[in-house]
């Protein structure tokens, strides 16, 4: 029995050596998750920041709301379109 019992406890440490290994391996993937998430943020932000100083920019320097595809269709910033217009 004492055969037994030791070969029970060395398998029982090997186990706990492994979800040890384990636990910081899930630990280094959550940090680096964190991270990646914290370099989305920052990236979704300043592309937000460019669009809407476009934006304005646009708003500034075009009056015209109204453009002319190579086909020819006309495409308003309201979301209108005429394709009956073609030259």
């Amino acid at each position: 029995m004492p055969d037994e019992l030791e070969s029970r406890v060395s398998a029982l440490e090997t186990r706990v050596e492994e979800v040890a290994a384990d636990a910081s391996a899930a630990r280094h993937l959550a940090a680096a998750r964190d991270r990646d998430l914290a370099d989305l943020t920052i990236k979704v932000d300043a592309n937000r920041r460019a669009i809407s100083a476009l934006g304005v920019q646009t708003t500034e320097n075009e009056p015209a709301r109204t453009w002319r595809t190579r086909s020819g269709l006309m495409l308003s910033m309201d979301g209108d379109s005429r394709s009956e217009d073609r030259r």
